[in-house]
């Protein structure tokens, strides 16, 4: 579950006459209308409601299958809309998982022949542009 006190969303309405709302499925319209409309009558976006609403997936399932759709690519552009935000704050929501996929890959380059490859350092530059200087927790 997500808490927000925020500001401005986009409301319902305006996105379902969005060319990004009809690329959906049936599924994730009703997934997104449920887990949006929550949110803006409670001040809570409830990922587990809304995928047990719209999919009809048990408890056990709920959680798996509802970080699979915050996850995707088309949900997660409609969800950027609602809130609000632009393809920089976009861009920089996925800079942490970027970070951890950038760590692996230096592990597996070392690993593999004990030299970074060039597109290591490529991705390490655009997050570096992006982010500043690389700090990773292990």
């Amino acid at each position: 579950m997500t808490n927000t006190k925020s500001t401005t969303r986009l409301p319902l309405a305006d996105l379902f006459v969005l060319s990004e709302w009809q690329t959906l499925s049936g599924k994730q319209q009703v997934f997104l209308s449920r887990y949006i409309s929550s949110g803006m009558n409670t001040g809570t976006y409830d990922s587990l409601a809304a995928v047990q609403f719209a999919y009809g997936v048990s408890v056990k399932n709920a959680p798996g299958l509802a970080s699979r759709l915050l996850a995707h690519k088309k949900i997660r552009r409609i969800l950027a809309l609602h809130f609000g935000q632009t393809a920089h704050d976009d861009f920089e929501s996925i800079l942490p998982m970027l970070a951890k996929a950038i760590k692996r890959s230096i592990k597996a380059d070392l690993k593999a022949g004990g030299a970074i490859s060039p597109s290591t350092v490529e991705t390490l530059k655009l997050y570096e542009r992006h982010a500043g200087s690389l700090q990773v927790e292990d």
